[in-house]
């Protein structure tokens, strides 16, 4: 990468057997997806029948490996900032710390 490239989001995709058949959902978005389902459904118990179709698609795995492809796309980047694009800068690490990637 230049000087003058920037890194867009980090949005690993995870790859999902649905009843709409193969799709390929940003994993962030099903980690979100789960988080509003529990909170609507702790709200109104009588929410469970909209929220039961949609969660019960996935594994119960899914949410894990979500998180773990999130952090694994974080750290390549670090590393690959580190290694390549700041390789020569001396302030490297903390132009890095600086960037938004969490």
């Amino acid at each position: 990468m230049g000087k003058h490239s920037f890194i867009g989001p980090i949005d690993p995709q995870v790859i999902v057997h649905t009843r709409l058949g193969i799709r390929t959902i940003p994993a962030q978005a099903i980690i979100e997806q789960f988080k509003k389902a529990k909170e609507k459904c702790k709200d109104d118990p009588k929410n469970l029948g909209v929220w039961l179709p949609i969660v019960e698609q996935y594994g119960p795995a899914l949410i894990v490996e979500c998180k773990h492809a999130i952090d694994l796309s974080k750290t390549l980047v670090l590393d690959w900032l580190t290694e390549y694009m700041f390789s020569k800068e001396q302030n490297a690490e903390e132009t890095i710390k600086k960037s938004q990637i969490r």
